[in-house]
């Protein structure tokens, strides 16, 4: 807090510029938060902190989520995969993690073992979750995307 910050937080290092613009976005109250590859290039503990943070502090907005890295997008309510720049799938990722013939369920397969077990439960409890505030709301079917009914979208690139 009491440190000066040069032109562009050039004495900053990658993750506390991306802490920084998170907190800006959080400060102005955006309900919208449009993140592209924010945690490549930090530590596995600041990847850690920028993921809870989103997940905690924008809970209540529309988050746009550009990632290569499955497991960012893991708390995601839709996912739409792009290849070549054109949309090759656009679904809710547990769908995705069941459809043997998806490309998304091809990259997961691409992870170990571990980790694609691990997306995969992760996957299901999400979709477990949704499916009950979709009920309690009389909505069976997914929630049209609005500012008052927050959701989370990522966009992922294929090969």
């Amino acid at each position: 807090i009491d440190t000066d910050l040069a032109e562009s937080g050039s004495n900053l290092s990658v993750g506390q510029r991306q802490l920084v613009c998170l907190t800006r976005a959080f400060l102005r109250k955006n309900k919208i938060l449009i993140t592209d590859k924010t945690t490549s290039n930090v530590d596995p503990r600041t990847d850690e902190l920028i993921k809870k943070i989103i997940h905690e502090k924008f809970a209540l907005c529309t988050v746009l989520t550009i990632t290569h890295q499955l497991s960012t997008i893991i708390d995601s309510d839709r996912i739409m995969v792009l290849d070549s720049e054109s949309l090759e799938e656009y679904d809710e990722l547990y769908v995705f993690v069941q459809n043997r013939d998806s490309l998304f369920y091809k990259m997961v397969q691409n992870l170990d073992k571990s980790e694609a077990t691990a997306l995969t439960e992760r996957a299901r409890q999400v979709s477990f979750t949704l499916y009950n505030l979709h009920q309690g709301s009389g909505n069976k079917h997914s929630v049209p995307f609005s500012v008052r009914s927050p959701q989370r979208q990522s966009f992922m690139t294929g090969s």
